[in-house]
């Protein structure tokens, strides 16, 4: 069974591969999303929205990580994040992305995180 955060929720009983790999995808898939896809047609507008700090998590995934979605949660009244694909070949080249995935604060000064990332 993969439940979601509702307490009233019965479940759903999960029907795929009986493997690792597919069950954690099915129940990512269930996660609570507050990561915003974010285009060069709409960045003005992720950034003007509100006043919390933006986060930017440019990736090479057509999907959002299950530790993105969990970050976009948790800390939902702070920051708001969003999500470049690397496709985007105007966003990347403003901020200069030569490898992903990259992590970037937006703010009067953008800020890059050069940690290790295991997403």
């Amino acid at each position: 069974m993969i439940f979601t955060e509702n307490t009233k929720d019965d479940g759903e009983r999960y029907q795929g591969k009986n493997d690792m790999n597919n069950i954690a995808n099915a129940a990512a898939r269930k996660m609570q999303n507050f990561v915003q896809v974010v285009t060069s047609a709409n960045f003005k507008d992720f950034n003007e929205r509100s006043d919390k700090t933006k986060v930017l998590y440019f990736t090479d995934k057509k999907t959002t990580s299950a530790t993105l979605k969990a970050l976009s949660k948790k800390y939902l009244d702070k920051l708001s994040f969003g999500e470049v694909r690397s496709s985007d070949a105007e966003l990347v080249a403003q901020f200069k992305i030569e490898k992903y995935p990259t992590m970037i604060v937006v703010a009067d000064q953008t800020e890059v995180y050069e940690g290790e990332m295991k997403v």
